[in-house]
């Protein structure tokens, strides 16, 4: 028997049915990475091998990741088997370094850059060289696009916007092609230049995948759910699809199949494209890498980045992938560099060793520290100490959580105090016996929400309980839906 399920839904089971867990044998962890997030998922992920681990001790995992840097891939595998070696590489050779990878397919990874009035597509990774000086020097292609090369007007070379639609015409003639765009809104920018090409060519040079056509799945879900002007609808009308997190489902399942059935020629993406989706695409056009702002510009990360250029170039679909960077200043030349270099990705390190490293570098103190812990650990404390008798040794179950954990691994190679997670661990299970009964921790622990929540919605339920009992006696369903937003918005609710 197999489940697949994201991690939030078995870490649901696993509160709620921890006996199913029993018989479970084998369990596959798939971008095992995000472990190195910072996110409530990362805690999460790690927690629940955690307590997937004290629950089975002879449990084996598989662990699998595109984009894990070597020295934490030997760490995980120390984690999870108890040996550095139990790394599974996929090397050119025999005897290859770590970094010298065997791919199914090759990846062409470059950019686009403006030499006067001419852009060329420079190729990193592939040298070529002059038979008479021996110089040798990045292969590119000349002259693949021209300033004002459609309708002497589209692109203008200073435009970034202009120059990536029209390179997404052109790319797209090549076959499957997908924009990257770093935020929804830009998929809409793309259109609208890419548009323009379109509008300003004569009918007979328009190439075959860019004819108005109605009759796509994705056309007939756009227009249900955006109406008939919508850009998105304007787009798959055209053969260009649009993706982004927030589209109804019915929508963006519609783009992808009409995508993979080569229905739609060019795809304008956001990040959910490097979340598993195996499509067929050919070409790869990175627009841009910054998410948004918060204290400074926020770029994607350079895992994401790599897992996305994944995507190009597919086993079974294609034999080469071209991914192609557009450069229009110093700073994308700059991310360009960055990004492409993988020795560059950032480092699957736990949340727990991370907090405690802050601590050790006086980045955060003490108090900080214990906020952090608890925050990222309690709501997984409380699942675990109810499997226990309240007032019991909690320092073994402390060790048994410490024993089985990444973030021992990653501290004890730093050498820093592990005593501070144990101490910050002992704290919180103190916390949970205060003013509570066994039978309430029981209950808090379905949750899945922290100790505090549990007890703001616990004295909530207990000021309103005939209310409560007067709704759900009543069958208002919709009613009991108001109170819970209610209660949600007048207090903190936390996971």
């Amino acid at each position: 028997d197999i489940i697949i399920a994201t991690p939030e839904k078995i870490d649901l089971l696993l509160r709620k049915n921890p006996e199913f867990f029993t018989k479970i044998s084998f369990v596959v962890v798939d971008e095992g990475h995000i472990i190195g997030d910072i996110s409530v998922r990362a805690t999460l992920l790690e927690f629940l091998i955690i307590r997937l681990k004290i629950k089975i001790p002879d449990l084996k995992t598989l662990f699998i990741s595109a984009v894990m840097p070597s020295e934490n891939a030997n760490e995980y595998a120390l984690w999870l088997s108890g040996k550095e070696n139990n790394v599974l590489r996929s090397l050119m050779f025999r005897d290859s370094n770590t970094y010298e990878e065997w791919k199914p397919t090759r990846k062409l990874i470059g950019s686009f850059v403006w030499e006067g009035n001419n852009g060329k597509i420079i190729f990193k990774d592939i040298l070529t060289e002059d038979e008479d000086t021996k110089i040798k020097q990045e292969a590119f292609i000349p002259y693949y696009l021209k300033h004002k090369e459609f309708g002497d007007k589209y692109p203008k070379k200073n435009n970034k916007l202009e120059t990536t639609g029209a390179l997404a015409y052109k790319l797209s003639q090549e076959g499957n092609t997908l924009v990257f765009c770093s935020q929804p809104r830009h998929t809409e920018w793309i259109f609208n230049r890419i548009k323009q090409v379109i509008d300003i060519q004569q009918e007979e040079n328009i190439p075959d995948h860019f004819h108005v056509n109605e009759n796509r799945r994705s056309f007939y879900y756009s227009k249900l759910w955006y109406g008939e002007e919508h850009y998105i609808t304007q787009a798959v009308k055209l053969g260009i699809g649009v993706h982004f997190g927030d589209m109804p489902e019915q929508v963006r399942n519609a783009v992808e199949n009409d995508y993979r059935d080569g229905k739609l020629r060019i795809l304008l993406s956001s990040n959910t494209i490097g979340q598993g989706l195996n499509l067929p695409i050919k070409n790869l056009i990175f627009y841009s890498l910054n998410i948004g702002f918060d204290s400074g510009i926020q770029y994607i990360k350079k895992r994401d980045f790599w897992n996305i250029v994944g995507r190009a170039g597919r086993a079974g679909r294609e034999t080469e992938g071209k991914i192609i960077f557009v450069i229009n200043t110093p700073n994308d030349k700059g991310l360009y560099d960055e990004f492409s270099n993988k020795d560059n990705i950032e480092n699957a390190n736990s949340l727990i060793f991370k907090v405690l490293h802050s601590l050790s570098q006086d980045r955060i103190n003490e108090q900080d520290f214990e906020n952090y812990l608890s925050i990222l650990s309690e709501t997984y404390l409380l699942d675990l100490v109810t499997e226990e008798i309240i007032g019991t040794d909690y320092e073994r179950i402390i060790e048994k959580i410490i024993n089985n954990s990444l973030f021992k691994i990653q501290i004890d190679k730093r050498n820093l105090e592990i005593e501070k997670v144990k101490n910050g661990f002992y704290k919180i299970f103190k916390k949970f016996e205060q003013g509570t009964t066994f039978e309430q921790l029981r209950t808090y622990k379905l949750t899945g929400l922290s100790f505090t929540s549990n007890l703001t919605i616990d004295k909530y339920i207990e000021l309103h309980k005939e209310d409560l009992r007067e709704i759900v006696g009543k069958d208002e369903y919709l009613k009991l839906l108001d109170v819970f937003l209610d209660l949600i918005t007048a207090h903190s609710i936390k996971e």
